[in-house]
């Protein structure tokens, strides 16, 4: 079967997209894939959509990978296809589908809503071969005449080791941005320096599943299809290893390696002596990895900072501890996360790394004083330690997306709720607090907030200068909210570009 792959989130796929890619051309079926890897603007030129359209013609089938930050543009391109050819079946997949499969099947024939691994190859290879009961393959559900048909959901593959490499051949590939291009080492240079390095970078996921429960994230969404029960299931270290020494021998271009796993400390020590080990001699190169307060172990990382760990990611969220408990239900102690940072940070700088501490802001079901907390962390964090501030994004199928449309915080399933994660825009917290993390942010991210006496950043979120700051309307302080962070980046870079040519 002749199928097209697409891609309509911001960023070349290193995710189940590849799998998929590779899965369908493991079964034998031609695959064209196409990313269509643009942050903004969301929508897609009618240039843009006529070159699709030709990129296609030949495909008897098209699946879309669908983030709900860019739904918008799965459906553009989903009514775009469906109108120039409505004899040929659309169907999306990703973690936009696993939320409402009901909603999805108002725009594609077709959702994948639980994991593809199994389900995808087999459900194309039943309509290629004509068999009407692709119609019932499980994870899968289908637009019908009497309405939405969600069928049965399969167990979670348990054998990652059995699955292929992600396909990194660069065959049929392309990217659509503006202009349709053929996928090969320059492309993929110019568009793989992903954060957090920001140089050309390969991104792995050896495990699925995390320790974590957040009411916010998409996992909890898996656990309810398998009745609560979900584990964390670990590629073995030699499985995932060949991987990486492939597709970087694929890539010699790439400078850096992330893994992608939710918590790559989940596993024990003898294992990450074997990763070690294998990775001085075979890769040495500097990665990254995601881990949480709960996990570390200060011998876990001492191994991988001996192999070249240079980032470390934490996900904070918040300073509140009513927050983490009542809202995110995260179950990490504030207190234990601080002793971490303050441990890890000065740890990772001693080898030329960094500490990545990320924080979410902008959350209606916080106070004023849990936004205090919040900035209070960031005050007295190491100076060693970096941060990142998001904006929170209400995705379907979670807990808090349902508690917030109850409550009437956003619409039903509408694209327009689901705005990118690093938007400036504060739609909930518009208070002098939030405009203080936004400023400190931006101090951090130029290395200048240690120059800032900790007393007086403190005395910045007084009770008396809080009071006057209420005077401030709220479109004005949602503009300084919104631009001050800008200004302060511009004017410090003026002031050292002046300093350098003196």
């Amino acid at each position: 079967m002749r199928i097209a792959l697409i891609s309509v989130n911001a960023f070349i796929p290193c995710d189940g997209f590849r799998l998929i890619l590779a899965l369908l051309r493991r079964d034998g079926h031609s695959v064209t894939a196409i990313s269509m890897p643009r942050q903004a603007p969301q929508a897609c030129t009618a240039h843009e959509l006529a070159q699709l359209e030709l990129a296609t013609s030949d495909a008897n089938l098209i699946m879309l990978s669908v983030y709900s930050s860019f739904s918008a543009r799965a459906i553009q391109v989903t009514d775009h296809l469906r109108a120039t050819r409505a004899d040929r079946k659309i169907i999306w997949g990703g973690p936009h589908c696993v939320a409402s499969p009901a909603d999805c099947l108002r725009h594609a024939a077709g959702v994948c809503f639980a994991e593809g691994d199994l389900a995808v190859p087999h459900f194309v290879n039943l309509l290629s071969q004509g068999n009407p009961d692709w119609a019932r393959a499980r994870n899968m559900a289908f637009r019908t005449a009497d309405g939405p048909r969600i069928n049965g959901v399969l167990p979670l593959t348990s054998d990652l080791d059995a699955l292929p490499f992600y396909d990194y051949r660069m065959v049929d590939e392309f990217v659509l941005d503006r202009t349709l291009e053929p996928v090969g080492p320059d492309l993929l240079r110019r568009y793989l320096p992903v954060h957090p390095f920001m140089v050309p970078t390969a991104t792995f996921l050896t495990s699925r599943g995390c320790p974590h429960h957040c009411s916010y994230c998409n996992n909890c969404r898996t656990l309810a299809l398998h009745g609560g029960r979900a584990p964390i299931r670990r590629q073995s270290v030699g499985r995932f290893m060949d991987e990486v020494e492939q597709t970087l021998a694929q890539m010699p271009f790439v400078d850096r390696v992330l893994f992608g796993d939710d918590d790559f400390l989940i596993r024990p020590v003898v294992e990450l002596q074997a990763f070690a080990e294998r990775y001085r001699k075979t890769v040495n190169r500097p990665f990254a990895i995601c881990l949480s307060a709960n996990t570390y172990r200060r011998e876990k990382l001492g191994i991988l900072l001996d192999c070249g760990l240079k980032v470390a990611q934490f996900g904070v969220q918040s300073g509140s501890q009513r927050v983490l408990d009542k809202v995110y239900a995260r179950g990490v102690p504030v207190d234990k996360a601080r002793r971490v940072i303050e441990e890890t940070a000065p740890l990772l700088a001693r080898r030329g790394g960094l500490a990545l501490c990320d924080f979410i802001i902008d959350n209606p079901y916080e106070t004023e004083e849990d936004v205090l907390a919040t900035y209070r962390f960031l005050i007295d964090l190491p100076h060693e330690a970096y941060t990142e501030i998001f904006s929170l994004v209400f995705f379907p199928g979670t807990p808090l997306y349902e508690r917030a449309l109850a409550d009437g915080f956003i619409k039903p399933f509408d694209p327009s709720a689901f705005r990118d994660y690093t938007s400036a825009t504060a739609l909930y917290q518009v208070n002098y607090p939030l405009l203080l993390i936004r400023i400190l942010e931006a101090l951090r991210e130029q290395r200048l907030h240690h120059r800032i006496p900790r007393r007086l950043l403190h005395a910045l979120a007084s009770r008396p200068v809080r009071l006057v700051m209420r005077l401030i309307p709220r479109p004005v302080m949602s503009r300084l909210i919104r631009h001050a962070p800008g200004v302060i980046r511009r004017v410090i870079g003026m002031l050292r570009r002046l300093r350098h040519r003196r």
